[in-house]
């Protein structure tokens, strides 16, 4: 009679351990789960990794960039957003620029740090890892679409345009992530 009883129990424990570890996997809301990853953080609330969305130049190259930051205090927190771009000419970006297709918002990324470079083709991959403010973020994305902006000089500017998922990733990404901030 004992095993029967000891059977049930280790059943209903076993089924609660695993119940609760379910909840250690991030979650994210039904409208952006394929867009972003949400993590719990204990006391500091969440912290948000919008998963790459992507742009491409007139003459085909490819950018992409995805963004990480915490909910705590949207006027206070940071936001690392990294890029990954190909170019055609070798040699550090001078300035990176997010602006709005409406114009209503640009942010100028200052670039920290350079994880690589590496030939592709006749082009050349570069990835740049960026911090800003996330108040400029949640701006730049309520402003709608926006374009990528990397120059390599005086008169070397490439400009990467957002694709149509991304566009529409945007206007999802405002509704399931950033409406949370505020």
């Amino acid at each position: 009679m004992k095993q029967p009883c000891q059977i049930v129990g280790f059943l209903m424990i076993a089924t609660m351990l695993l119940t609760g570890c379910g909840g250690l996997q991030p979650s994210a809301s039904k409208g952006g789960k394929k867009l972003y990853e949400q993590y719990f953080i204990g006391t500091k609330g969440s912290m948000f990794f919008i998963k790459p969305l992507s742009f491409q130049s007139d003459d085909g190259r490819n950018a992409s960039l995805d963004i990480t930051f915490t909910n705590r205090d949207i006027q206070s927190d940071t936001a690392v957003v990294n890029i990954s771009f190909t170019s055609n000419v070798k040699g550090d970006p001078t300035s990176l620029l997010l602006n709005s297709i409406s114009g209503q918002k640009s942010v100028d990324l200052e670039i920290l740090d350079m994880f690589f470079i590496e030939r592709e083709k006749d082009d050349f991959k570069y990835r740049y890892s960026s911090r800003t403010d996330l108040k400029d973020m949640d701006e730049l994305f309520r402003s709608g679409p926006f374009v990528l902006i990397m120059s390599q000089g005086p008169d070397q500017s490439i400009s990467y345009s957002p694709t149509k998922r991304t566009e529409q990733s945007i206007d999802r990404l405002v509704f399931s992530v950033f409406d949370l901030l505020r």
